[in-house]
């Protein structure tokens, strides 16, 4: 208890210190995009790899949480490179850059942290395997141990879904923008984007029906 509220102390101070170093509304926006490309690989990849446990997901967030702070603390920039930015170029350009440095280094920590921290106990993975029945790809292993439990081999058409899903978020989002602004035509076109991939992944997910007979 005390731990988690120190970290909550901690996540506070830290926040208020960025938000005092913002420029505007859109540059919050772009940490919590950064953030969130930072984690995303633990959190997609922990439906494909037995090895992933939680301090895989913890030391992912921590890490990106560290990167990303770092990388837009003005006054550590200033003292160590005499800069107020870590990279050189136009908003985008940095704004790209940080991002894929907050990735990379995030993702080596969380591989590196998996790799060297125990696997889930036995038991809790077969349970999963036999509840979710994940992509066999990087199950193999629990797969073994669950014995005679039907092989899930759909990679290709999660991926499918998880791009139409992307896109279905962001056509959403944008939408409900440009109506806000009364760019009602754009806002139409992304409207009717997003009902499209909805439609393409209810046609894609397997249904309830198909779940039991496997």
């Amino acid at each position: 208890m005390n731990v988690s509220r120190l970290a909550t102390v901690f996540l506070v101070i830290a926040a208020a210190l960025v938000a005092l170093q913002l420029g505007s509304v859109s540059a919050g926006w772009k940490i919590v995009l950064e953030l969130g490309a930072g984690t995303g690989g633990v959190y997609l990849l922990r439906w494909y790899w037995w090895r992933v446990n939680a301090w895989s997901e913890i030391s992912a967030m921590t890490a990106a949480l560290v990167t990303t702070l770092a990388l837009h603390s003005h006054w550590l920039w200033t003292a160590i490179a005499g800069r107020a930015r870590p990279f050189n170029g136009s908003d985008p350009v940095i704004f790209a850059k940080t991002t894929l440095c907050t990735t990379g280094v995030t993702t080596l920590v969380w591989i590196g942290v998996t790799l060297l921290t125990p696997a889930e106990p036995g038991d809790t993975l077969v349970k999963f395997y036999r509840k979710v029945r994940p992509q066999i790809t990087g199950w193999q292993t629990v797969a073994k141990l669950a014995g005679d439990e039907p092989v899930t081999r759909d990679l290709g058409k999660n991926l499918l879904c998880w791009l139409l899903g992307c896109v279905l978020i962001y056509s959403s989002l944008f939408c409900i923008g440009e109506l806000c602004f009364g760019r009602y035509q754009a806002g139409l076109l992304l409207a009717i984007v997003a009902i499209v991939c909805g439609l393409a992944i209810s046609r894609l997910m397997p249904k309830p029906a198909e779940w039991q007979s496997n």
